[in-house]
């Protein structure tokens, strides 16, 4: 992409032990507004996520490694999801999540046994509660009935708290005008009319 800016990146050295520092990372998204992706245990990698207005988000990338006994360097990158960084508002945006997350790792670090183990059980209640789902809350099942039954897929969309309120409202224009224009389609070829059925 010509234009380009570099992908926003941060790293710093604390003073803490590196296996610390990366358990204690997985509790991000309870701190932030970050979602887990996925983590990386052999390189002590994670993988967070986060929609944004008018985008289809960002992915945060943190690397923890160790630099010396009881000294962590932990680098922080931002991603698009698509595409480049290639204006400017985009990387003051990405520069905020840098802060946020390394304000949020800060505060990761310094919580204690207590804190670690509550947060720890709303992790599993949480993994349990996804495991527990039924058909129509999953979002690819939403996604399908979007397409083949609008009106269903519209009402299981707005039911769920899977999709974002701005996909939500541009996910049922899409459908209804699909809709509308099927309706327009099949008056045209058969004859099909609204109130009266065919004719």
């Amino acid at each position: 992409m010509i234009g380009a800016i570099p992908n926003p990146k941060k790293s710093f050295d604390i003073d803490f032990d590196s296996k610390e520092v990366f358990e204690k990372t997985q509790f991000l998204p309870s701190i932030t507004k970050f979602k887990f992706h996925s983590k990386n245990e052999v390189l002590k990698t994670y993988r967070f996520e986060s929609l944004e207005f008018m985008s289809f988000g960002v992915w945060v990338d943190i690397s923890i490694s160790s630099i010396a006994e009881g000294k962590t360097k932990i680098e922080i990158e931002i991603l698009r999801k698509i595409g480049a960084f290639d204006k400017s508002y985009e990387v003051s945006e990405a520069g905020r999540h840098i802060v946020e997350i390394s304000e949020g790792i800060s505060k990761c670090i310094v919580l204690n046994a207590e804190q670690v183990e509550t947060l720890q059980k709303g992790i599993v209640d949480a993994q349990n509660l996804e495991a527990n789902k039924k058909w129509h809350e999953w979002g690819i099942a939403v996604a399908w009935l979007l397409f083949i039954f609008p009106p269903l897929g519209i009402t299981l969309m707005w039911k769920n708290d899977n999709f974002h309120w701005f996909f939500r409202i541009v996910l049922t224009f899409i459908s209804l005008m699909a809709l509308l224009i099927e309706f327009a389609l099949l008056n045209e070829k058969f004859g099909w009319n609204l109130v009266s059925g065919p004719k």
